[in-house]
């Protein structure tokens, strides 16, 4: 995996990184990783590690603590908005090295708002009691169904109901605001609309501040319609108790405060993969109504390379630590909306990649405007859009790794003079606006 990252992104040390971190100016997002899982669920896109307790304690005792001495100076100085704890499964921390990671974190008590993930099958009231500690404001808990038999079928480790109950009734003993995780239609059913309708009454009965509500990450399109309905007609829609992400900021700018609606139900759900809702009484009180802002801008929630453009600028700073083989999603830090990178991890020595993901997409979308403003090619000629990564050495990336080049094919055999002409006229025109845009960027 190493290997592959460097075939293809610049590695970058850590002074690097130091430096960059050194001219951001806003308020960051911290993101610290838990890896492991005691059982890796079929539905899960971030696909954590299985647990190993040698490897375990090799991350907490000796990798994590390393990390984090290394960006000491970054944490010290920078504004810091929001910390996220999150995996894999963070809650299978013991309450020792929960308390030690928290300790090690500077000011890390008075500064930020706090989000932890837990399975609810795995914590305790020690660690809840180190969460209160420490000024925790949100837990999110991934109950994803209360159903037990789909719980087995995707290989997670079920809680039951009243599991869930005491965990929700502990936190907000604490004043701690309380999040559940849905996902609909896991076992990819259209009968998984009776689990989902029961999911969200047994969610609205236990009263926790915010629900989130998606369908399996592979079935999005296939069943949204069905997940719109089934939430439009369950009590946390009737019941006018909560509002929608989107409805809060409409009330937010324009002042007034109306139950949420339909229309802007399926808005929000046509650019995100997940609906939230907050009680209402609690949306009056919060500051930030989106917890860690930033994970907008993540692939994973983004549902069109539109989506991904119009975040473009718009991208918080998050300063990702900690990754362990993982083969599918690597920590990342977004420095600012054009520049990225990854944490990696396959030795317990950290490595650095640099990705730029927003410019590629930027770049196509102005070649395409302009080929739009000369106008339709005549006939025989083809465009290619190609991703290309230049290099030095066939080792290491130097410059901007993701650029745009462009291939025009077009053929006289089988035309006459004229058309001939046509197409020359045509590649002139185009190469005049490309040579236009080049010398103005």
């Amino acid at each position: 995996m190493t290997k592959k990252f460097s075939e293809i992104y610049r590695e970058i040390s850590f002074e690097e990184i130091e430096e960059k971190w050194e001219n951001v100016n806003k308020p960051i997002n911290v993101y610290i990783h838990s890896p492991f899982c005691k059982s890796i669920c079929k539905f899960c896109y971030y696909k954590g590690t299985l647990f190993n307790q040698q490897e375990y304690e090799r991350y907490y005792d000796k990798y994590l603590p390393k990390l984090i001495e290394m960006y000491k100076d970054i944490l010290e100085k920078k504004e810091i908005k929001t910390w996220f704890f999150g995996g894999g499964t963070p809650s299978l921390l013991d309450t020792q090295r929960l308390e030690k990671l928290f300790s090690s974190l500077p000011n890390f008590k008075q500064r930020g708002e706090k989000t932890f993930e837990l399975h609810p099958a795995f914590w305790s009231m020690e660690q809840l009691d180190i969460l209160k500690k420490y000024n925790f404001d949100n837990v999110i808990i991934g109950i994803q169904t209360f159903d037990q038999e789909t719980l087995k079928n995707q290989n997670r480790i079920p809680a039951t109901f009243e599991e869930i109950k005491k965990i929700t009734e502990e936190l907000k003993k604490r004043n701690i605001r309380v999040s559940y995780d849905i996902i609909g239609f896991l076992n990819d059913k259209e009968d998984d609309r009776k689990i989902l309708r029961s999911d969200l009454e047994l969610a609205y009965e236990l009263n926790p501040d915010e629900i989130t509500v998606q369908t399996h990450y592979d079935y999005k399109e296939k069943y949204d319609e069905f997940l719109i309905q089934d939430v439009l007609t369950s009590s946390l829609y009737l019941s006018g108790e909560y509002l929608s992400l989107s409805e809060i900021l409409k009330i937010k700018s324009e002042g007034q405060i109306n139950k949420f609606d339909s229309n802007f139900l399926k808005e929000e759900f046509k650019s995100l993969k997940t609906m939230r809702f907050f009680k209402e009484e609690l949306s009056k009180k919060m500051q930030n109504f989106e917890i860690f802002k930033f994970i907008k801008g993540m692939d994973e929630v983004l549902t069109s390379e539109n989506d991904l453009l119009s975040m473009a600028g718009h991208v918080d700073p998050v300063l990702g630590i900690g990754s362990y083989k993982n083969k599918l999603k690597n920590t990342f830090s977004n420095l600012n909306s054009n520049e990225h990178y990854v944490e990696i991890n396959y030795d317990n020595n950290p490595k650095f990649y640099m990705v730029l993901e927003h410019d590629f997409f930027r770049e196509m979308q102005k070649l395409l405007e302009i080929i739009k403003k000369v106008g339709p090619p005549p006939r025989g000629v083809k465009f290619n859009f190609e991703n290309q990564i230049p290099t030095k050495d066939g080792n290491t990336i130097y410059q901007r790794p993701f650029l745009i080049k462009y291939n025009i094919f077009y053929d006289y055999l089988f035309y006459d003079e004229n058309h001939k002409k046509e197409i020359q006229e045509y590649m002139n025109k185009l190469s005049q606006e490309i040579e236009i845009y080049s010398n103005n960027h």
